[in-house]
């Protein structure tokens, strides 16, 4: 799950705990016909980017300032029972430039945007498989960029940026020209405020 939060006084003073700021970009769960069918599964394999890592496309027609970008695996080995799920967020602080002008709607609050008992995340994770493959990714729909589900502006249909994350550190690149996205910090490790999670 990758959620982007804005700064409006600039990263350096947001801390990102009180009100719905963090919108969701980008989710994956489990997908029956894909081999592995859990996206955990694919960082551990390399799958998707290279070992360790995953990336995601910063929507073109967010506007240039500073922002939060949230990225969370889920560990849902122990979820079957109550607060059993393992969340593992790592932030970044990423400024974009030559960026579009359509604004994050509100999102949803960290913390709060989970509870303990929904669905996705009080899961006896054997029960999801190929014959039942229905499984409730937390959080929320995603509400900015492609595969938003709201039909607005807000669906950007490409980007030339890109974010790449692994569970140690987040790193942020431009790909080329429109929008860019680059990392003003490291990712949030001992010591460091992890926005509100």
């Amino acid at each position: 799950m990758t959620y982007i939060a804005a700064c409006p006084s600039g990263c350096a003073s947001f801390k990102g705990e009180s009100g719905n700021v963090w919108v969701k970009i980008q989710q994956e769960g489990y997908v029956a016909s894909r081999t592995p069918p859990w996206a955990e599964q694919l960082i551990e394999q390399g799958g998707q980017s290279g070992h360790g890592k995953w990336s995601i496309t910063i929507p073109s027609t967010l506007p240039n300032g500073e922002y939060i970008l949230r990225h969370e695996i889920l560990g849902l080995h122990v979820a079957g029972e109550l607060n059993g799920a393992q969340f593992y967020p790592n932030c970044v602080q990423i400024k974009i430039t030559g960026g579009g002008n359509v604004a994050l709607p509100s999102g949803v609050a960290f913390p709060g945007a989970y509870q303990p008992n929904d669905p996705g995340i009080l899961i006896q994770l054997w029960t999801v498989s190929a014959t039942n493959p229905a499984y409730t990714i937390p959080g929320g729909p995603i509400l900015y960029g492609n595969g938003a589900v709201a039909t607005s502006a807000a669906n950007g249909s490409s980007s030339t940026s890109r974010a790449s994350s692994s569970t140690s550190s987040t790193r942020a690149s431009s790909a080329s020209s429109s929008t860019r996205a680059s990392s003003t910090s490291s990712a949030a490790g001992a010591g460091q405020t992890l926005y509100g999670q």
